[in-house]
């Protein structure tokens, strides 16, 4: 396996899923429908993006095996991050165990498996190399994060 590629891929999972935290955190607040009506349109934009991102680079494993890896870190990466969010900081476990939230999972699941399938011709085509900006995506994500704990407090 690509150890860049995984790099990448959990550098831009934790940095999707804080920014998507952020963006939604006053909307939500405010009105939960709100909260979840921007989660279920504008964030699998926001996810789609990230997708797209890593499947442009290169991989020693086929598209298709590179999605389902993407798709696997992504729902761990949101599960753990959910828990620490919600569990530990927010003490508000509780907000979890909604069917949003394993919506939410699933669509993370199965969203890089059909970005793969629908782009397959032009993600296979356009390949850069991995070794660019692997770090960029956590700085941004820890940056996100912090955000979101100074608006929080």
């Amino acid at each position: 396996m690509n150890k860049r590629f995984i790099l990448l891929t959990l550098s831009v999972s934790f940095c999707l899923y804080w920014f998507s935290n952020l963006y939604l955190w006053y909307p939500w607040s405010y009105d939960p429908r709100l909260g979840i009506t921007l989660m279920l349109t504008l964030s699998p934009l926001i996810w789609i993006i990230g997708i797209i991102y890593i499947l442009q680079r290169k991989s020693n494993l086929p598209l298709l095996k590179s999605a389902i890896l993407i798709s696997i870190v992504f729902v761990v990466i949101s599960v753990l991050s959910d828990l620490f969010f919600f569990g530990i900081i927010r003490d508000s476990l509780h907000e979890l165990l909604k069917p949003t939230t394993y919506y939410g999972y699933l669509y993370i699941l199965i969203l890089p498996i059909i970005v793969s399938f629908i782009g397959k011709s032009k993600l296979q085509q356009n390949k850069s190399a991995t070794n660019k900006s692997i770090f960029f995506p956590f700085v941004f994500g820890c940056l996100f994060i912090s955000i979101l704990f100074i608006l929080i407090k």
